[in-house]
């Protein structure tokens, strides 16, 4: 069982499925705290934003009724008709243009006040002479309003005086065009328009307020005479300003703006509340957390066996390979090594069973010689060059198999492992000796786009050209060049001043920039490369990883600058 939890594949599925189940976690509380706690505030702020369009409404509402009453005074066989108080020619004529100009009704009253004609209903004869638009109109003074009317309870207007065909100065009547916003149909239409509950109270002459028109139902009807009061206080509808409120109704909570509605007095006479359920929402969001959580599941056990296919394959040659170096180590030597591939691992295996085969051979032949002597047979005669020759080919293979581990494959020079053990060494051996230790941080110059442009393949020789001319710019036999990564290369330099490194820096840049890389196009043949450059005389609680940090840095700045130069940070 100890076995177990020390396995390379355990040490990587473990932490991972810890991770994603964490996450998963945190993620569902997350959702859960944020949609409760929000749920009312993101609802308001949907209300209010319904609120401000619906005064744009408001407002082309009104710019569609100015428009229509405007054009139907201007017309003369309608100036006739309201002269002549003929009320069939005004409704045929009005009723063709309600439509067109996408209102409800046209309102024609004489010159006293008296409605003549109506295109949304029969009833004429009834006084408005008390409403303030007609009172304006018949004053000469065309306005737009939103009006309490006899029929349209609440509704947005426009009234315009019609003036005699043959006495321009005369009134004769006026012409009101309207949009109705009391009827059930229309706030069902604004419903679909807001996503939200529409309601539209009336005052009344008790001075309370009820509902005319609404998309809410109970139990299936409709809340027709309900007042206000029994939702909230009308007091908090304060003087003209949006208000918004939570509260119960019918057993549901509902976040409500209420919007008070004014007359051409500045009067309020109507309030529209647009409404959503809380309820609704909080059921919506607590089953989409259900979900999330169950989908969040779902696709952690999806990735726990996917992630435990990835680590079973990569983890089982690994495995395997370490296995046999343990029973090499243990003396059995009689193992079946993977040498399959062309990879690292594949290169270790048969390094590894040279190592094997040559310990078999070395084991047989001294048993041999041991059963000939013991035999007596003394024409069997121990050749110390042919053992000698042996183990220089075990310590070849030995070599070898240390080389994959610190040297870097495809460019030949050591590697980030190579060059942390190296650094070790030498900044315990400057600490030592109060010495300089010198950095150079390289990289290949828009070493992507080149990639790109001329293939991953003369990508990589590039990187090994560039590697073999760093190499070969150091003269010192301490002097340091190993790969970092990518196209990125480090060179560490000992002993070195920061004249020295600038120097070293400076002729590596251009014996890079001179270079000729073997490649068919010859815009291929050249590459730059830019380079930060660090020194320190570090003591015992200096940090390496500071140090490097600070060329890396440098280099940062040296792209920054234009590339294809050398930078050091001055302190």
């Amino acid at each position: 069982m100890r076995a177990v939890f020390k396995s390379f594949k355990f040490k990587i599925i473990v932490p991972t499925v810890t991770i994603l189940i964490i996450l998963v976690i945190c993620l569902s509380i997350f959702l859960t705290v944020r949609f409760s706690r929000f749920s009312s505030s993101l609802i308001e702020e949907r209300l209010n934003n319904n609120i401000n369009s619906f005064e744009v409404l408001r407002q082309d509402s009104l710019t569609k009724t100015t428009s229509a009453a405007h054009s139907m005074v201007n017309r003369g066989d309608i100036k006739d008709a309201v002269s002549n108080k003929n009320t069939d020619k005004i409704v045929e004529l009005l009723s063709a243009e309600v439509s067109f100009y996408g209102i409800d009704f046209f309102t024609v009253c004489d010159d006293e006040g008296v409605i003549i004609g109506r295109t949304h209903s029969d009833l004429i004869g009834d006084s408005i002479s008390h409403q303030q638009n007609v009172i304006k109109a018949l004053a000469g003074i065309h306005n737009s309003c939103f009006e309490e009317g006899n029929i349209a309870k609440v509704s947005s207007r426009s009234s315009y005086p019609v003036y005699d065909n043959l006495d321009s100065n005369k009134i004769v009547g006026v012409i009101i065009a309207g949009i109705n916003y009391s009827t059930n149909e229309v706030v069902e239409n604004l419903k679909l328009l807001y996503a939200c509950e529409i309601t539209v109270y009336l005052k009344g002459k008790d001075e309370s307020y009820k509902v005319i028109a609404s998309t809410i139902k109970y139990n299936g009807e409709d809340i027709l005479g309900r007042f206000l009061d029994d939702d909230t206080n009308i007091l908090e509808v304060i003087d003209g300003y949006d208000h918004s409120k939570e509260h119960e109704m019918f057993g549901e909570k509902y976040v409500t703006y209420y919007k008070p509605i004014l007359n051409d007095l500045n009067q309020m006479f109507a309030i529209i509340a647009l409404s959503a359920n809380v309820s609704d929402l909080v059921k919506m969001t607590n089953n989409s957390i259900r979900d999330g959580i169950i989908f969040g599941l779902c696709g952690l056990i999806v990735s726990g066996l996917l992630l435990y296919i990835v680590i079973s394959l990569i983890s089982k040659p690994i495995t395997k390979l370490s296995d046999d170096m343990q029973h090499i180590a243990n003396g059995i030597l009689d193992v079946n090594i993977n040498t399959k591939g062309e990879d690292e691992i594949g290169h270790l295996g048969k390094s590894l069973q040279k190592i094997a085969d040559i310990l078999n051979k070395l084991l047989d032949d001294i048993n041999t010689m041991i059963a000939e002597q013991e035999k007596g047979n003394t024409d069997h005669h121990f050749d110390p060059k042919e053992f000698l020759g042996d183990y220089k080919i075990l310590a070849e293979n030995i070599l070898e198999l240390t080389t994959y581990s610190t040297k870097d494959q495809l460019t030949n020079i050591p590697n980030r492992r190579s060059f942390d053990n190296r650094l070790d060494m030498e900044w315990k051996k400057a600490i030592r000796e109060g010495k300089p230790i010198s950095i150079l941080m390289i990289d290949i110059d828009k070493f992507k786009v080149y990639n790109d442009t001329f293939g991953h393949h003369q990508g990589d020789v590039a990187l090994q050209s560039v590697a073999l001319t760093i190499k070969n710019s150091l003269n010192r036999v301490f002097d340091f060049a190993a790969r970092w990564g990518g196209e990125e290369f480090v060179v560490l330099l000992p002993s070195t001043e920061l004249e020295g490194t600038l120097h070293i820096g400076e002729k590596i840049r251009a014996e890079v920039e001179n270079m000729v890389i073997p490649c068919e196009n010859p815009i291929g043949n050249k590459v730059t490369i830019s380079v930060g450059a660090n020194i320190v005389y570090p003591h015992l609680h200096d940090s390496k990883e500071k140090f490097v940090e600070v060329a890396d840095e440098a280099l940062y700045k040296a792209k920054e600058a234009g590339r294809n130069r050398v930078v050091h940070l001055k302190e």
